[in-house]
């Protein structure tokens, strides 16, 4: 019986390729973090962001510790990207009431810029053209395009009868979709002027989108 159980024992652990590394506690020495809810990975320097309703927690990839605080006021949004080429996090502002995405540092977590929309439903960064884009959703018909070099907001495009929600970008022909759930479309944005080139009709209600790189 010793046998079959220490056997079993063994192929569990062959089996498993992943397994629990580390557990890290939001409650810590920086004041902790209340209702911990979405998260982004900074590739470029290996920071892990979180959010929670008080602020940022960030997360050094390699040692696992906690090692910066952003205490910005409820943070908890989802609506968030990492910007590749100057190294920068944009994280929607939390609440009804901050119509605003804000400009990170991608390795302190330093708030750069606070930069003012309509409203935030998603945020994508298209490397192609350096800039973000934040969609408006049912509050607003607008999408809103932020410069990310200095992170000015360069162009607000109406979008009428039609509201940005999902967005995913396209580098590959420097283009960004957004789903309009109401209208059952997806825009199709040309990032060379920043303006919307079709509406493509997809029936029902378009709620996501993906966008993949091998096949276009």
């Amino acid at each position: 019986m010793k046998r079959i159980l220490a056997s079993l024992a063994l192929l569990a652990v062959v089996a498993s390729g992943q397994w629990v590394e580390k557990t890290i506690g939001l409650p810590d020495s920086l004041s902790g973090l209340r209702d911990p809810g979405s998260m982004l990975y900074n590739p470029g320097s290996n920071i892990l962001f979180i959010s929670g309703s008080n602020g940022l927690l960030l997360v050094d990839g390699l040692s696992n510790r906690v090692v910066a605080r952003t205490p910005l006021t409820d943070f908890s949004s989802a609506a968030r990207c990492y910007a590749s080429q100057v190294n920068k996090v944009y994280w929607a502002g939390g609440g009804y009431n901050d119509n605003a995405v804000y400009s990170l540092d991608g390795a302190s977590g330093r708030v750069l810029a606070r930069v003012s929309v309509s409203y935030q439903d998603d945020i994508c960064y298209n490397p192609v053209a350096n800039r973000t884009y934040v969609s408006g959703g049912y509050s607003s018909s607008t999408l809103t395009v932020i410069n990310a070099a200095n992170d000015s907001a360069v162009r607000t495009l109406d979008l009428g009868s039609q509201w940005a929600q999902s967005l995913c970008c396209n580098p590959g022909d420097n283009k960004v979709y957004f789903v309009s759930y109401g209208a059952a479309t997806v825009g199709v944005v040309d990032c060379s002027v920043d303006s919307i080139r079709r509406y493509i009709s997809v029936g029902g209600e378009p709620d996501g989108l993906v966008y993949n790189r091998v096949s276009n």
